[in-house]
């Protein structure tokens, strides 16, 4: 008899560790429900390191047993984080990633191209990290 399970990775392997984890808790309690031989769900959890976010959900859309869902997702999955690391920060937004690779493609391509003082791609690219990554730190 399975009573806990445990989820666990690193960067992308924590990402697909989380998706592991949501999978389970939806699953799981149909297969226990539709089983002759299992009587309970276990405990689902995942532990990660430095994972970034594979989910965006937009709670307005969720229907009442889909943000249950999600609430006890929030406190049975834990993220280990470096206070430097950008990676986990990066959120599963398309609304967001999309306008901040854009500027940082910007940034790349005059630099490639030479168009910029060897000082100024620092300068850019710190603002570009206040604007997109700093709300996410703090």
């Amino acid at each position: 008899h399975v009573e806990k399970v445990l989820f666990a990775g690193h960067s992308l392997g924590g990402a697909l560790a989380q998706v592991a984890t949501l999978t389970a808790m939806v699953k799981l309690p149909k297969i226990v429900s539709e089983s002759d031989t299992l009587t309970s769900s276990p405990d689902i959890r995942a532990f990660v390191f430095a994972s970034p976010m594979p989910f965006y959900f937009d709670k307005d859309k969720l229907s009442d047993g889909e943000q249950e869902i999600l609430e006890r997702f929030r406190s049975n999955v834990h993220n280990l984080v470096f206070s430097l690391d950008v990676v986990p920060r990066i959120p599963g937004n398309h609304k967001w990633i999309a306008p901040c690779l854009n500027d940082f493609n910007k940034l790349g391509n005059a630099m490639v191209n030479g168009k910029l003082p060897s000082f100024i791609p620092n300068v850019i690219a710190s603002a570009l990290v206040t604007k997109y990554v700093k709300p996410f730190m703090d």
